[in-house]
């Protein structure tokens, strides 16, 4: 399988924060853009209009590099999985974006009130890998090896990051959001009968009619050329 063919395969979200990833990473490597314009700095955004920051903290994940490549691994197959099993169809599409909507808002609101968060891609990682293992957290699942159960999985990646010497707050973090989306949205109302938070349907509406509407066929050529089997030709 070509690398094209791999990337065809990835389901949608996976494949667009993907993509962003890597394009911001080629034009940091590049020099078309510098770190320094990406991090979150709510300063910034409020005195300086750098509103991009709020989105721009979450698809940097620092240069290429074998940590980098590590992270990214781990996003594509573990986005990969929890869009293909649990947030399928265009249900599910909405509610994982509602899942990553809500992870932003909850990481701006440990950066503003607690501690500097600067580049918050890694949380997304863990919230993504926290509620994807609560939906069966006692399947099987192999790591270098190893055999583990779902709900080990978070707490695994914690400690590989405790070996890499990389920050343990990113997984803190992430665990925490996770573990309050999964009790909000799963445990509540099947154990309390209440919903507290739901994906609304809005969302669901509008990734409907994202889907549906349908792609505009390029404008023919300009004058002078006619259409045939094998493509325009002048006339």
């Amino acid at each position: 399988m070509t690398p094209e063919e791999w990337f065809r395969t990835l389901p949608f979200i996976t494949k667009t924060y993907f993509a962003m990833i890597l394009a911001t990473t080629l034009l940091v490597t590049f020099g078309v853009i510098s770190p320094a314009l990406l991090y979150l700095d709510f300063d910034k955004v409020a005195y300086e209009f750098n509103f991009w920051r709020l989105f721009t903290a979450f698809i940097f994940f620092g240069k290429f590099s074998m940590p980098f490549i590590f992270q990214i691994a781990m996003m594509v197959h573990y986005f990969r999985t929890a869009e293909q099993e649990n947030f399928s169809g265009l249900r599910g599409r909405a509610e994982m974006l509602f899942l990553l909507a809500i992870s932003m808002l909850a990481v701006y609101a440990f950066a503003f009130f607690w501690f500097p968060i600067y580049y918050a891609g890694p949380i997304l990682i863990f919230v993504v890998v926290y509620v994807w293992s609560r939906k069966d957290p006692l399947r099987s699942v192999v790591v270098y090896g190893f055999t583990f159960k779902a709900w080990h999985l978070p707490f695994l990646l914690l400690l590989v990051d405790l070996l890499f010497g990389n920050p343990l707050t990113n997984g803190i973090v992430g665990i925490f959001i996770g573990h309050t989306y999964h009790f909000l949205v799963d445990v509540v109302p099947r154990r309390y009968n209440k919903t507290l938070l739901a994906c609304p349907q809005s969302l669901y509406d509008t990734v409907e009619k994202w889907a549906q509407e349908p792609r505009v066929a390029p404008p023919p050529p300009a004058g002078g050329f006619r259409q045939g089997s094998q493509g325009y030709s002048l006339e």
